[in-house]
C-alpha cells in the first residue's frame, strides 16, 4: 500500500469515526429529550392523582365528621325517646 493511499484511508476512517460519533451524540440527545418529556408527563399525571386523592381524603373526612354529627343527633333523639317512654 502506498503512503498516499494509506493517508487517504486514514482521513476517510477519521471522517467516518467523526460521523458515527456525531450520530451517536444526536441520538443520545434526542433520546434524553424524549425521556425528559415522558418524565414530565408522568410527573403531571402523578400530581393530578395526588390532588384527586387529597380531595377524596378531604371528602371522606367531611363524611366521617358528618356521620359523627348524625350519630350524636341520633343518640340525642334516642335519649329523648327513652325519657318520653319512661314517663
Amino acid at each position: 500500500m502506498t503512503k498516499e493511499l494509506s493517508d487517504s484511508m486514514d482521513r476517510w476512517l477519521r471522517w467516518a469515526q467523526f460521523c458515527v460519533a456525531l450520530t451517536a451524540l444526536i441520538a443520545a440527545l434526542t433520546y434524553a429529550g424524549q425521556r425528559s418529556e415522558r418524565d414530565e408527563q408522568q410527573t403531571r399525571s402523578l400530581e393530578k392523582m395526588a390532588s384527586e386523592l387529597s380531595e377524596i381524603r378531604k371528602d371522606a373526612q367531611e363524611g366521617i365528621s358528618g356521620v359523627r354529627v348524625l350519630g350524636e343527633r341520633v343518640r340525642g333523639l334516642e335519649e329523648r325517646v327513652g325519657r318520653i317512654e319512661r314517663r
